[in-house]
This record gives C-alpha cells, structure tokens and sequence, in this order.
C-alpha cells in the first residue's frame, strides 16, 4: 500500500495544479484517517486522492476548484461585497447530514463513496 503524495493528485487531478504541495499534504493526511489497509489495494490511493480532492474544494484550498467559495451549496444564509464573503447553509439533498459539503455534494466525493462501497459494504445482520 503505498500513500500517493502530492506529485501523483498533481497528475491525476490537473484542476489542482495551483493547490501548494503543503495544502494537498494536508488533505491526504486527513484522508488517511478514512482509507486503510483493510481496503482494495487496487483502491487505496484512489480513495485517498478522491476524499483529499474532496476535501480541497469544500474547504476552499487556495487555486483549488471552486474558488474562494470552496465549492459551496446549499441556501445562501449571508453574503458581503465588501471583502467578498459568503456563508452557505445546509444543503437540503445532504441526508440528514450536519455537514454543509456532504461527500454527495462533489465528483471526488461521489468517486469516494463508490469506492467506499466497494471495499466496507453494509452487512446486515438477520
């Protein structure tokens, strides 16, 4: 199992060419704590890259996608001219989720959860 490093998001996400090393650093490790060993081999940095992606665009990483919103969605709550603010509510397609960017709400995010659940599949006990 080998962590892909900045160099290969570079490469596989090109839309991510003005993210610093040091910022997609940072989403990798915390994509980490989402992707183990206990998945795919195959899939493993696919999975890291697309949550650290994910990650990249809904907390605004500067020169990711998205600009200086980080792709937000959901309604609107507030906005400013001045300086350029903007805060977005809760997404209503988010699943009951207390998080403003659900993993549904980005193609790197929509990529993870297919990958999710190929490798932790729901069990249902009878």
């Amino acid at each position: 199992y080998e962590t892909p490093t900045a160099a290969v998001v570079h490469t596989r996400f090109p839309t991510f060419s003005a993210v610093s090393d040091p910022n997609i650093d940072i989403a990798i490790s915390e994509a980490l704590r989402a992707v183990d060993n206990s998945w795919f081999e195959g899939d493993y940095q696919s999975a890291i890259m697309y949550y650290a992606a994910h990650l990249l665009v809904t907390e605004g990483a500067p020169g990711a996608p998205g600009g200086a919103t980080g792709g937000g969605s959901g309604v609107v709550q507030s906005e400013s001219i001045g300086d350029s603010s903007i805060t977005w509510g809760l997404s209503s397609g988010g699943g009951g989720s207390a998080n403003p960017t659900p993993l549904r709400e980005t193609s790197y995010g929509r990529n993870y959860l297919r990958l999710l659940r190929l490798n932790q599949p729901p069990v249902a006990l009878i």
